[in-house]
């Protein structure tokens, strides 16, 4: 059964002093009141919010209006049951807040609670068993997320559409070092790789997203598919905890990773769905998958050569990875079985030397060449089956 705490609108009178009118969050608490673990947001104004839990893994999800965090979250209580907490848009004008439960705890009692200057959020948590939990898991049908309405306008039957993912976005920053998010980076790099394919004659693109927004895994494939999309490029950076690496490298899909760090990263990559709070699919019945896999196999076959066009584009142009730039993993982006697809480490958020390097205003602008080399060479020598007819 799905369930959804109180959906609660207050209308109040704009003060002058709320600037543009968005939210603010000033606190958050939690602690235990007897066996109950009490989370408490307090915010300027009564805010707007649904709540709803999901399953494998255990989540709680809070959507509110878009909202400025000013809560300080350096100084709460810690507590075995919540095991991390994660905040930011979940689309334009939404933010979420999603809280990972190491037990299973289901709400007892929400409530707001008015002060002079602030309304607080309430929300009390008792333990429960995994079924019940399980019972009151599911992502309400008013919460699911629009598809991107990123699509080509009148593309020409012969243009090469070529969609642009940059990965993560809006609650999901991927990595992070010194200041740097990859959400952001790539955004940068992928707006202007669109915007150069967009000036190449023959070469239409189509972004996932054009702003920092989350955009589902599923719903990336969807928006290659809906454009009748010829190839994906999906746009990333790295960060390791361990070791020393840098430079750029392109990965094509295989069963089997190519090395030990392209699985972590793979790993990595395809949570990202859970880490925004989404509810996961089934995946495909044994019939589906055989036809999947026979469609894939031709596919696979052109990534690999689309993958090393690009990385012969890209040598002298931009610092490769010294040790085999070309990589493969199971990424569930480069699942399409019937567009040739590709994802492109950009660099390392961990290493200086990529830092500086991706932060430097002429880069997207040298990749964006580099691609466009690449692409123009791959179409010259693709299977006919994937790429547009000629004139």
């Amino acid at each position: 059964m799905r369930w959804i705490a109180g959906l609660i609108a207050v209308l109040l009178s704009v003060s002058a002093s709320w600037a543009d009118g968005r939210l603010t969050l000033q606190a958050f608490e939690q602690g235990r009141v007897g066996s109950r673990i009490r989370l408490t947001m307090s915010f300027d104004r009564a805010p707007v919010y649904d709540l709803f839990l999901l399953d494998s893994p255990r989540r709680l999800v809070l959507d509110f209006d878009a909202f400025d965090w000013r809560a300080d979250l350096s100084a709460i209580d810690e507590l075995p049951e919540i095991a991390d907490l994660r905040y930011g848009l979940f689309r334009l004008g939404e933010t979420r807040v999603v809280m990972d439960l190491s037990a299973p705890m289901v709400p007892n009692r929400v409530f707001l609670r008015e002060e002079d200057d602030r309304s607080d959020l309430v929300i009390d948590l008792l333990p429960a068993t995994g079924e019940a939990f399980a019972a009151r898991s599911g992502q309400p049908e008013d919460t699911l997320w629009q598809l991107p309405e990123e699509a080509p306008d009148a593309a020409p039957s012969s243009d090469l559409i070529v969609v642009v993912d940059p990965g993560h976005g809006g609650i999901d920053p991927g990595a992070n070092s010194d200041g740097l998010k990859e959400k952001d980076i790539v955004l940068t790099v992928g707006r202007a790789l669109a915007d150069r394919i967009n000036r190449e004659p023959g070469m239409t693109a189509v972004l996932t997203r054009s702003q920092d927004v989350f955009v589902s895994l599923r719903d990336r494939l969807r928006v290659a598919r809906r454009a009748s999309g010829h190839v994906f490029i999906s746009l990333h950076a790295d960060a390791l905890l361990e070791g020393e690496a840098d430079g750029v490298s392109v990965y094509t899909l295989s069963d089997e990773a190519s090395d030990a760090s392209a699985l972590l990263l793979a790993e990595r990559e395809n949570r990202a769905d859970v880490l925004a709070g989404a509810a996961l699919e089934g995946e495909a019945d044994d019939v589906t998958q055989l036809l999947v896999d026979l469609a894939r196999r031709g596919t696979d076959a052109e990534s690999e050569k689309l993958a090393s066009s690009v990385v012969d584009a890209m040598r002298n142009r931009i610092d490769l990875m010294r040790s085999r730039p070309n990589r493969s993993a199971g990424f569930f982006v480069l699942k399409s079985p019937d567009i040739p697809s590709i994802l492109i480490e950009l660099g390392f958020l961990s290493s200086e030397t990529d830092r500086a390097r991706m932060t430097r205003p002429e880069f997207p602008a040298r990749v964006a060449d580099a691609l466009i080399d690449g692409l123009s060479t791959w179409s010259a020598i693709a299977d006919p089956a994937y790429v547009p007819a000629p004139k």
